[in-house]
């Protein structure tokens, strides 16, 4: 069975290059209505990265949750 075809609009691209770096991936798969195979795939061909290593200080994620309250 072939996998649905994901028409990715301008806005879902533009709030992938936002959030990526900063928000895990099931919970961005799931705002934008992709699998989270799909979200890493558009990642990739977009070249885009997670921030740092992926671990943050508490003073860190007390800005970003300062930053993005919704996230």
């Amino acid at each position: 069975m072939a996998r649905p075809h994901i028409v990715w609009t301008e806005e879902m691209i533009d709030i992938l290059i936002c959030d990526y770096p900063i928000t895990f991936d099931d919970v961005l798969a799931e705002k934008l209505g992709v699998s989270i195979s799909t979200l890493r795939r558009k990642a990739a061909e977009l070249k885009l990265s997670k921030a740092g290593t992926g671990k943050m200080n508490y003073k860190t994620w007390e800005t970003v949750e300062r930053l993005f309250p919704t996230h």
